[in-house]
């Protein structure tokens, strides 16, 4: 979804930036890995989109060319020479293997959020990066939003004084769990890929790192379509971030935050530690040169 707008009338957020970049002259070779031929024609559905908007002719090398490879990602990264560089946007879970796979070649990656679903793999990445020289960053686009860019520039003109603590409602479309993510949503939860974007668009307002989080979730709408997911999440902060909390957070000034959703759905609560394994979802690699 958020390498070309699956399942929704937009570009993605990765496809317009990597376009934009070649049309710059920035990036020239470039390429997408995904697990079937069928998902690459679907990008490529979206890339003609684009490429119509931007008055551009863009063109992507294509993993696989036929049929369905779950490791196809692998043969992409096989031709990048030394001066590419990868961005990651699959299942949480297949984040560590092809970024570490991406940082063995020295070949600086971008990771959509969360960098990983545990805290050993987050740490030995940036292990690796720092053996090795090679940059890496997680990506928080919600940072970029309008809205959460004024309430940064809100908060640090003093129009709102010093705060106290903070409350974040955001809801998903259930076509998201449904369908979009269905062939690994059962091994996430909306924490793990949707509520850290809120636990960092705070530490961007507040230039202020949690120092504590935790979080309670609900098997309520899904589990009745069959689907072992969690479909609401409940998340408090107030101190160091644990497993599922990217630790990548800017180093500032301690400010204590409370961001919180309301569960309406009547059944008992349960932590939102869901399964963690391997998954087999269509995924998307942008590489360039």
């Amino acid at each position: 979804m958020h390498v070309s707008g699956r399942g929704t009338s937009t570009c993605g957020t990765v496809l317009p930036a990597v376009v934009q970049a070649h049309r710059d002259g920035v990036v020239g070779r470039m390429a997408i890995a995904a697990t079937s031929a069928k998902s690459v024609e679907a990008f490529n559905e979206k890339l003609a989109t684009l490429n119509r908007r931007l008055d551009t002719a863009a063109h992507f090398e294509e993993f696989p060319a036929q049929g369905t490879d779950p490791e196809a990602w692998r043969q992409a990264l096989a031709g990048m020479g030394p001066r590419g560089c990868v961005i990651i946007v699959v299942p949480d879970d297949l984040h560590a293997p092809i970024a570490t796979a991406a940082l063995q070649k020295r070949l600086p990656v971008l990771v959509e959020k969360p960098l990983t679903p545990t805290l050993a793999e987050a740490q030995a990445l940036v292990a690796l990066a720092r053996d090795l020289g090679v940059y890496g960053a997680v990506d928080f686009h919600k940072r970029w939003d309008l809205i959460n860019l004024k309430l940064k520039e809100t908060i640090e003109d003093g129009r709102l004084g010093a705060p106290l603590y903070s409350i974040v409602e955001y809801s998903q479309r259930r076509v998201i769990p449904e369908q979009i993510f269905r062939s690994w949503v059962e091994k996430a939860n909306p924490f793990q890929y949707l509520c850290v974007h809120f636990v960092d668009v705070l530490s961007f307002a507040l230039q202020a790192v949690p120092r504590r989080a935790m979080a309670v979730g609900q098997r309520c709408y899904l589990r009745r379509r069959s689907i072992d997911a969690y479909d609401r999440c409940r998340r408090v902060s107030s101190g160091a971030s644990r497993d599922r909390v990217s630790p990548l957070f800017p180093p500032s000034r301690p400010t204590g935050s409370t961001p919180t959703r309301r569960l309406p759905c009547p059944t008992s609560p349960s932590r939102s530690s869901g399964p963690r394994g391997a998954t087999r979802a269509t995924s998307g690699i942008a590489a360039s040169r």
